[in-house]
C-alpha cells in the first residue's frame, strides 16, 4: 500500500542590497507666505540640479519630486489665544541610488540645510537578483524535501519514493525594510563623511511537496 508523505520546506538567502531608495522632505514655515515658498523653491532647485548631475554620472538611477504644497494655519498659544497666522510649504523628493558612497555624501550635504529632513532610506535588490536567488532557493528546498521524504519512507519500511506534487507555500523575494542604517565616522571628535551601510536583504521561499512511497 502506498504511503503519502507531505513535506514543508523553507530556504533563505541573505543578499547585499544593490540600490537605495531615498526620500527627502523639504519644508519651511513663517509669517511671510511668499518668502516661505521661495525658501522651499530654492532648496528644491538646488537638490534637483544635483540629482540631475548624479543621474548623468550613473550614481542615481532615477529621481522625481512632487509639486510644492502650501497651507496656512493659526495655532493656539498656551493660554488658548490664537497666534499669528503661520504659512508652511513643503515638497518631497525621491531618488534611487546605485552608488552608496555618493548617497552618503549627498545626504550629508543636504541634511546641513535647515529646510531638509531625511524621511527614509529603503534598501532593495534588483528584480534579476531576486529572481535568481529565488530560483536557487527553490532547487535547494526541493532537494531538502526529497531527502526528508526518503528518511520518512525508510523509517516506515518503504523503499521507492516519488514526488507527485510541488506547490509554493509562502515566498518573500525582498524583505524590504524602510529603516535607515547609517554610520558616521568620527575623527578627532568631529563627524566625518556619512557612510551608509547597506542592509542585507533576506530572500525566502517555502514549498509544500507531496510524495508517494512504496
Amino acid at each position: 500500500m502506498a504511503l503519502t508523505i507531505r513535506v514543508h520546506e523553507t530556504a533563505t538567502k541573505h543578499c547585499p542590497a544593490e540600490r537605495a531608495d531615498l526620500q527627502l522632505r523639504i519644508e519651511a514655515e513663517g509669517a511671510d507666505k511668499h518668502a516661505v515658498a521661495e525658501r522651499v523653491r530654492a532648496v528644491l532647485r538646488l537638490i534637483t540640479d544635483q540629482l540631475a548631475d548624479l543621474e548623468r554620472n550613473g550614481a542615481v538611477g532615477r529621481w522625481s519630486n512632487e509639486q510644492m504644497t502650501t497651507w496656512s494655519e493659526r495655532p493656539y498659544g498656551h493660554d488658548g489665544e490664537r497666534l499669528t497666522l503661520t504659512h508652511r510649504t513643503s515638497a518631497d523628493v525621491q531618488a534611487r541610488f546605485a552608488d552608496f558612497g555618493q548617497l552618503g555624501h549627498a545626504v550629508e550635504q543636504w541634511c546641513e540645510i535647515d529646510e531638509v529632513r531625511l524621511e527614509h532610506v529603503q534598501w532593495e535588490l534588483t528584480t534579476a537578483t531576486r529572481n535568481e536567488a529565488s530560483k536557487a532557493l527553490r532547487a535547494q528546498a526541493v532537494r531538502s524535501a526529497d531527502e526528508h521524504a526518503h528518511q520518512y519512507a525508510r523509517a516506515a519500511g518503504k523503499q521507492a519514493v516519488e514526488a507527485v506534487s510541488i506547490a509554493d507555500s509562502e515566498s518573500s523575494a525582498g524583505g524590504y525594510e524602510p529603516r535607515m542604517e547609517a554610520m558616521a565616522a568620527v575623527v578627532g571628535g568631529h563627524s566625518a563623511e556619512l557612510r551608509f551601510a547597506p542592509r542585507r536583504i533576506a530572500v525566502s521561499i517555502a514549498i509544500d511537496v507531496e510524495f508517494q512511497a512504496h
